[in-house]
């Protein structure tokens, strides 16, 4: 079964900046920020859960070991105007939020034609559909800021305003 076209889809390694595949448009310094931001996140959620991957001693590991939250919601990341890579030039620090994480999947009448179609048809389905939910922003905000030339600058439908799990 395919995964998700525009979801981060597995854990990030060092140098692989393939999970940001859900941002094709994304210019590069953008993305470069969004792939550091992710592998942080990943570098967290290791060490909650210990170097191999398990969630504590003992019980099962309730408490401190506790799993990082993965499920789909907006994620913030400080960017500068530069790094989003449209090329204005200022150096003014922006709050850029965008959608992340993983959905939760029910298997309903829906999926299981999709999954039975892809089986059947691969090629032909898979290139225009995903069997699983993505996480999606649901609405965008504009972003405002200052340029070098002191002029004020409107950005529209820049970041997402919230994120839904969608199919």
């Amino acid at each position: 079964m395919p995964a998700c076209p525009l979801s981060p889809p597995r854990p990030l390694h060092a140098k692989d900046d393939s999970r940001l595949g859900w941002a094709p448009g994304v210019p590069g310094p953008l993305r470069r920020v969004l792939l550091r931001t992710e592998r942080s996140l990943h570098g967290e959620r290791r060490s909650r859960l210990g170097k191999k991957g398990g969630r504590g001693r003992g019980n099962g590991g309730g408490g401190r070991g506790r799993k990082a939250d993965q499920s789909c919601r907006l994620r913030v990341v400080q960017v500068t105007v530069r790094e989003l890579g449209l090329g204005y030039d200022s150096d003014e620090t922006l709050r850029f939020k965008y959608c992340g994480g993983s959905c939760r999947q029910d298997r309903n009448m829906y999926q299981m034609v999709l999954e039975h179609l892809l089986d059947l048809k691969g090629d032909l389905v898979a290139s225009r559909s995903s069997a699983q939910p993505c996480c999606r922003p649901v609405g965008f905000e504009d972003v405002s800021f200052m340029d070098s030339s002191l002029e004020w600058k409107t950005l529209e439908n820049v970041s997402a305003n919230g994120c839904r799990c969608l199919r």
